[in-house]
């Protein structure tokens, strides 16, 4: 063992006086250059690369947002091509807050009892182009026979809520929206005994339509159609239907979407006992979560007969509904009886003299009499040239409705003219000659001036039959047709 570690001390001995040795020795000359490599050949040049951004935009043309915009959306969630909200979960887990009766946790159920629970996150339901969403819940939607809105969109006010309903007294699953005071339902005929037992349902948007499926059997579109529970009519297209509850729901918002933010609502509470409910839909990322309506403080001018005026709904019209909805401001010069056409006393025309501009209204809602044509006003004719306001004969009622958009042209350039025809009956007797002047004459007018038109007479939408007479709407007809109609035309304009 001693030699091996005397040899094993010799050794580093050797090595550290090698290594001292070579460190004070003169450096040797450099050797002499190599030569120059062979030059490789060019690359081909890259594609130039897109932002994320840009390939978003790419593969969805509807999205109006900038990069700053995107990268926010992007950072909310709101470009995920799919939602998922989960309110009830395996019966005992609940993502909300009871603001009214009690809940309890019971038999594998989340057990409301005419409560209101608040959800922490509002379910946002998409209705562009192409959306779809479903909504999944599983229980006893209703244990009693009254009316209970199981969904809602406002717990507390009323006006613009659009909700889920149950009743099991009507036998009935429906979704509406309340517009002027008026419940307006989209029904599914369902068994009173089955809402009042545990089921599995599937309400469904897609491709347009609303669709109804329990314990996993065939979607089934709306069945009927009411206001306030009463006046149901039959659906005999479920396109139009659902059509004309989209149009509503859109009024309402003023967006294209919605929200759900509670189960049960004051006067409508719930008392049901679910074991899970969740909401899945497709992207949101043009959602903006308006804070007031588009058409909030705007202020709109009717000039117009009866309809206009609401004669057979005690002076209320649409032009309140909107205002009341929406938050705009009103300016009604409208008189039963009265023609367009300068021929009558009190007519449009001359009544036209009282509205002041000054304040540069948004709109100008001018209403297609149908009293020129029960009283025999010369229609006229449409020249071809735009001439100015007090050049135009005003004794026709072609003549009528130019002067009255020129001189409007003339005193207050930016507000919108918008010309709406009435929704008459078939039984009313001048419905011919009403309606060729539409498709003529008043789409010359149109097209020569660049004004807007409701056209209610040619509108496609479900025959409720809520009218008092041929011509004159109820209060839930003007709730039903014309407030959506001109609110969603009106908030497309501001657009233009």
């Amino acid at each position: 063992m001693k030699k091996f570690i005397a040899l094993l001390f010799s050794v580093i001995l050797c090595f550290s006086v090698i290594a001292i040795a070579g460190c004070s020795a003169n450096d040797g000359k450099d050797g002499a250059d190599g030569k120059d490599g062979v030059n490789g050949t060019d690359g081909t040049d890259g594609e130039d690369g897109k932002s994320a951004y840009e390939l978003y935009v790419e593969n969805n043309p509807s999205y109006t947002g900038d990069e700053s915009q995107f990268i926010k959306d992007l950072a909310d969630g709101k470009l995920e091509s799919e939602h998922r909200y989960n309110i009830i979960s395996y019966g005992r887990e609940l993502a909300g807050e009871a603001m009214v009766g009690t809940v309890n946790y019971t038999g594998g159920a989340v057990a409301l009892r005419s409560g209101v629970v608040k959800f922490d996150k509002p379910a946002v339901m998409p209705l562009t182009e192409n959306a779809e969403w479903e909504i999944h819940i599983g229980g006893i939607l209703s244990e009693t026979d009254k009316s209970a809105q199981l969904l809602t969109s406002s717990y507390k006010s009323e006006l613009g809520r659009i909700y889920l309903g149950v009743c099991a007294e009507k036998n009935i699953i429906y979704l509406g929206v309340n517009i002027g005071g008026y419940y307006l339902n989209y029904c599914w005929n369902v068994p009173g005994a089955t809402i009042k037992s545990s089921h599995e349902y599937t309400v469904r948007y897609g491709e347009g339509v609303y669709t109804l499926s329990i314990d996993g059997g065939d979607g089934v579109p709306f069945n009927t159609v009411n206001a306030n529970q009463s006046n149901s009519v039959s659906v005999t297209s479920p396109q139009t239907a659902s059509n004309d509850l989209t149009e509503k729901i859109k009024a309402v918002t003023g967006e294209e979407y919605f929200s759900f933010i509670s189960i049960g609502a004051d006067k409508f509470e719930s008392t049901c006992s679910l074991g899970y409910l969740d909401f899945t839909t497709s992207s949101i990322y043009n959602y903006k979560n308006l804070s007031r309506h588009p058409l909030y403080g705007k202020t709109v001018y009717h000039l117009g007969s009866s309809i206009s005026y609401g004669s057979a709904n005690g002076g209320v019209s649409f032009a309140e509904q909107i205002a009341e909805l929406t938050g705009s401001k009103l300016v009604k010069e409208t008189v039963s009886g009265t023609t367009l056409s300068s021929v009558k006393e009190n007519s449009y025309v001359a009544r036209y003299a009282k509205l002041k501009f000054d304040d540069n209204p948004a709109y100008l809602v001018l209403q297609l009499s149908t009293n020129d044509f029960s009283q025999g006003i010369e229609a006229g004719t449409v020249s071809a040239e735009i001439s100015s306001w007090d050049e135009i004969e005003t004794r026709t009622l072609s003549g009528a409705i130019e002067y009255i958009i020129a001189c409007t042209r003339e005193f207050s350039p930016s507000t919108k003219v918008l010309i709406y025809t009435c929704s008459v009956k078939q039984s009313w007797g001048h419905r011919s000659k009403y309606s060729s002047y539409i498709n003529t004459q008043l789409k010359q007018i149109q097209a020569k001036w660049g004004i807007e038109v409701a056209d209610l007479f040619n509108k496609q939408t479900l025959n409720t039959g809520w009218m008092d007479d041929d011509i004159h709407p109820t209060g839930a007809q003007y709730a039903n047709l014309f407030t959506p109609v001109f609110i969603n035309k009106m908030v497309e304009c501001l657009n233009k």
